[in-house]
C-alpha cells in the first residue's frame, strides 16, 4: 500500500480491505508481499470466483463512497484482467500474484477522491471496448471462416 498517501476516514476500511486481499503477508527474507486473493486461487473451482466476488464487493464499496462512473469502468477492467489471467492453467497461479487488481483500484480510489482525478462517466471507455471486442469478434469470424474454407478446398 501506498503509505503516503494523507489519511482520510472514508478510505481507511477499504485500505485495510485491500491489504487483506494483496499484501498482508510478506515471505521471509524479502519484500514481496501478497494477500488471500491470490491463495484463494489454489481452491479448485471456487478460488478465481471468489477473487472476483471480493474484487466486485470493493468496486461497490467504492462506488457507495461516490466515484464517478469513469473510476468504476476502470476498475471494472482491472478486476475482469485479473480473473481472466488467473484462469489461465499454470500461468494463472503466478499472476495473481503479481497483478493485484484490487491494489490499482485502491490506488485509482485514491486519486479519484484525493486528487481529484479520473471525473466522467465512463462511456467513452465501454464504447472503445465494445468497439474493440467487435472488431475482434469479426475478424475472429472472417479467419474462422477462412480456414474452414482452406481445409473444405483441401479435401
Amino acid at each position: 500500500m501506498n503509505t503516503s498517501r494523507p489519511t482520510n476516514p472514508r478510505l481507511n476500511f477499504l485500505r485495510k480491505y485491500v491489504d487483506l486481499l494483496e499484501s498482508r503477508f510478506t515471505i521471509p527474507g524479502t519484500q514481496f508481499k501478497f494477500g488471500i486473493d491470490p491463495l484463494l486461487n489454489f481452491i479448485p473451482i471456487i478460488g478465481s470466483y471468489s477473487g472476483l466476488i471480493l474484487g466486485f464487493v470493493f468496486i461497490i464499496l467504492a462506488h457507495r463512497q461516490g466515484v464517478s462512473g469513469k473510476v468504476k469502468v476502470l476498475m471494472f477492467r482491472n478486476l475482469i484482467t485479473d480473473f481472466l489471467l488467473g484462469l489461465l492453467p499454470v500461468v494463472g497461479y503466478v499472476t495473481d500474484f503479481y497483478y493485484k487488481s484490487n491494489l490499482k483500484n485502491m490506488r485509482l480510489l485514491e486519486d479519484h477522491i484525493l486528487d481529484e482525478k479520473h471525473r466522467g462517466s465512463g462511456w467513452s471507455l465501454i464504447i472503445l471496448f465494445i468497439l474493440i471486442s467487435l472488431t475482434i469478434l469479426i475478424f475472429s469470424f472472417a479467419f474462422f471462416f477462412w480456414a474452414l474454407n482452406y481445409i473444405f478446398s483441401l479435401l
